[in-house]
């Protein structure tokens, strides 16, 4: 995360970026573990930063190569279409197909990605429903030994460890 701070004796802004060691080494220590790795927190806590730039520039200089990063953020028109799980999942099988090497996939706002809601009311089963979509994509992704999935959020998702 870059955080402008103002000088006080010139008015000058200084760019500064703060480390997350601790959450960066986590997700390091659990890299290809063949779990979904999880970042919630607040609103603006810095968990997209964690992932896109920290432990993506980890990634590249660990010799990964950028085609096998994968960074899909749900918030961004450029991906709106993929919050059809079905869009995420034949958008995932393209760019994981024939990879040589682990493939990273980053997902911002997870939480996004749900069956569109139908016109008429519908009931707690059908609502359940909809919203297990993505689960059957980590699920299915997660088998694949060359990939490995790490998603951020901001919403308690149903099924979800916190």
């Amino acid at each position: 995360m870059a955080i402008l701070i103002r000088g006080a004796a010139y008015g000058i802004l200084h760019a500064m970026k703060i480390k997350r060691d601790f959450y960066l080494n986590r997700l390091i220590d659990a890299k290809g573990d063949g779990f979904v790795k999880i970042v919630t927190g607040i609103r603006r806590c810095g968990k997209s930063y964690l992932l896109f730039n920290l432990f993506k520039s980890h990634l590249l200089k660990e010799g990964v190569r950028r085609e096998n990063v994968v960074e899909i953020a749900l918030d961004r028109n450029k991906d709106a279409k993929l919050r059809d799980p079905d869009a995420m999942y034949d958008f995932l099988v393209h760019r994981t197909a024939g990879k040589r090497g682990m493939v990273y996939v980053f997902i911002d706002e997870i939480q996004e990605c749900r069956r569109p809601k139908g016109t008429r009311r519908e009931t707690p089963d059908e609502k359940a429903e909809r919203e297990q979509q993505f689960y059957d994509i980590l699920n299915e992704f997660r088998q694949r030994k060359n990939v490995d999935l790490a998603f951020d959020c901001h919403e308690r998702l149903p099924h979800c460890v916190h």
